[in-house]
């Protein structure tokens, strides 16, 4: 188990087949059956039916099928739609669903969509309308992989919040876009002192946008454009993963799993436990039920849990489908639920139309293929390899993994940041593979350089790739096939035979550990010596288009199977 990521297993708590029932669409709906939906659907243009006409199609609202609140969705009741770009071709991930007015909202590889509820809801097919893509510039701020959203539902607007700590304000009535709140650093902090990391939003039951800042542990409000305002402090805070608002009182989901309630302004306490989770990846609140319930989604269990605020489960919706991704994100609308998992949308109870006799299967671990990224079997791929540092641990802090922000200079991080070994530690190849690139030629980064080029990319709300290039620093990129590509950064030096077309294989000292183009180049202690390791997949690094949970998720299992790597001794 890797430092930082361990988590308790229990015992599964879902129902046996002998206590529940196998729920079938008949019991559900009370409707004739017609046919199997087996395969995932594409949505794409066609003549469709006016909204009256795909109401008259539609069974009516969901219903739980016994006194436990279980319900099963899976290719006999869900309708299960295969996303595709509006230009044609295949998504990489999406990962969150929001539902306001007759529109699905859905973050879609950083960019936000939406879709028409009601169409999906008869099983017709529909356009994804683009709304904001990476590179839009709103207020003068260009979008930066958009990674969180929720709606005030009185005013309707929906709030996105970016990777670099920008909110931008899509308001549905007008389809107008604005800078709802621009992100900067802490005039008063120093470079290593920890900078906000805004990791979800949610909106209170005063319209507010609330950010959940995990390195600082603190929920925050913009007041202006430029100004926050503090919500709530805690230590409980700083493992938080999302947040949600029910009842007049905040609820966050951690990275164990656990579950905290938020009472005054700076108390955390604990609530709930695992529950068994086995990736607690969302946080939800609904009142579809005539009441507030919280919803935790668990990706990997494929389950949504529905609890009264701060007291005891009252529903489980689990989805029964051997080859479905990880499940990122549920929403109900009008006694439906819609789900997002990798890079499908699944609406349970599907169409009438599209419903069969078939009975669910109990669900459970067991059924469930391996989970893919980005249409990739990742863990098959990289099963075996080897760590770039010998005995090296995942680090805790979210703010080392990718997805995270880099505020001083207005950017994403891409990788992982191994820090707590000094220059000169050796850094060796994860597998085997062909060096794609080596920084034969370096030189340096000044004081001065160092100052203009964050301050320019302040001025562009953005790190140019010119200057992201030289901020890495003496670098090493290594291409093992099938897209996996391995990176290494601000190394010290560079070992011997390490060119551009040369072979290397797992466990090959590639380099050692430095602090090439950061501040500390140029102000020994600034910043310390570390290793910046990328894993990218194609042209996405691992990360791009997920949450920091699920990125901290993917190499905790990536990084549970590694093989040591070869002593080597460290230079003096």
């Amino acid at each position: 188990m890797v430092s930082g990521c361990e988590e308790k297993v229990l015992t599964p708590p879902i129902p046996t087949p002998s206590s529940v029932p196998t729920i079938t669409p008949t019991s559900l709906f009370g409707v004739p059956v017609d046919t199997v939906v087996a395969k995932p659907l594409q949505l794409s243009t066609t003549e469709l039916p006016e909204p009256t006409e795909i109401l008259a199609t539609a069974p009516p609202a969901m219903v739980l099928p016994d006194s436990s609140g279980m319900s099963i969705a899976c290719a006999g009741n869900t309708l299960r739609i295969q996303l595709m770009a509006p230009e044609g071709g295949s998504f990489g991930a999406a990962s969150r669903i929001l539902s306001l007015g007759d529109w699905l909202y859905l973050l879609i590889d950083g960019g936000l969509y939406r879709i028409e509820r009601l169409r999906l809801e008869a099983g017709q097919a529909a356009d994804l309308e683009r709304i904001m893509l990476p590179d839009d510039i709103f207020g003068g701020r260009p979008v930066q992989e958009l990674v969180d959203i929720d709606a005030d539902p009185f005013t309707e607007w929906v709030y996105a919040l970016d990777k670099a700590g920008h909110i931008f304000r899509f308001e549905q009535t007008s389809s107008s876009i604005t800078l709802s709140y621009q992100a900067k650093p802490d005039p008063n902090e120093k470079l290593s002192d920890p900078s906000y990391e805004f990791v979800a939003l949610t909106v209170d039951d005063q319209g507010r946008p609330i950010l959940l800042d995990s390195s600082r542990g603190a929920l925050w409000t913009p007041a202006t454009p430029g100004m926050l305002l503090p919500i709530n402090q805690g230590r409980g805070l700083t493992a938080s993963v999302d947040v949600t608002h029910a009842g007049g009182q905040f609820y966050t989901l951690q990275r164990n799993n656990t579950l905290r309630a938020l009472e005054g302004t700076d108390i955390s306490k604990p609530w709930r436990d695992t529950d068994s989770r086995r990736l607690g990846i969302a946080l939800k609140t609904s009142d579809h039920m005539g009441m507030p319930l919280v919803y935790s989604v668990d990706g990997v269990r494929r389950e949504v849990i529905g609890m009264l605020p701060g007291g005891g489960i009252v529903t489980r919706h689990a989805f029964a489908f051997s080859d479905i991704g990880l499940l990122r994100d549920v929403v109900f609308a009008d006694g439906r639920l819609f789900a997002i998992a990798d890079d499908q949308l699944l609406v349970y109870p599907g169409p009438a139309s599209l419903i069969s006799s078939d009975l669910c299967p109990s669900p459970g671990l067991d059924m469930f293929m391996r989970p893919h990224l980005y249409g990739v079997d990742v863990l098959d791929l990289l099963a075996g390899i080897t760590s770039p540092i010998d005995g090296a641990r995942l680090p805790s802090n979210s703010h080392l993994y990718p997805g995270a922000a880099r505020l001083y200079r207005l950017g994403v991080h891409q990788g992982v940041d191994f820090f707590g070994y000094r220059k000169g530690w050796p850094v060796v190849a994860m597998a085997d593979g062909v060096v794609a690139k080596a920084t034969l030629n370096y030189a340096g980064v000044s004081t001065d350089d160092f100052e203009r080029m964050v301050n320019e990319s302040a001025l562009l709300g953005e790190t140019p790739a010119e200057y992201l290039e030289q901020l890495e620093g003496k670098q090493v990129l290594i291409d093992h096939g099938n897209g996996i590509l391995s990176f290494y950064a601000h190394l010290d030096q560079i070992a011997a035979g390490i060119v551009p077309g040369a072979t290397v294989h797992a466990g090959q000292l590639v380099g050692t550990v430095g602090v090439s183009g950061t501040l500390a180049e140029s102000k020994p202690g600034s910043v310390g010596s570390h290793l910046h390791f990328e894993i990218r997949i194609g042209s996405r690094y691992l990360g791009q288009g997920v949450t920091i949970r699920e990125a901290m998720w993917w190499l905790d299992e990536i990084f549970a199977n590694r093989v040591p790597s070869p002593k080597a001794t460290p230079a003096p």
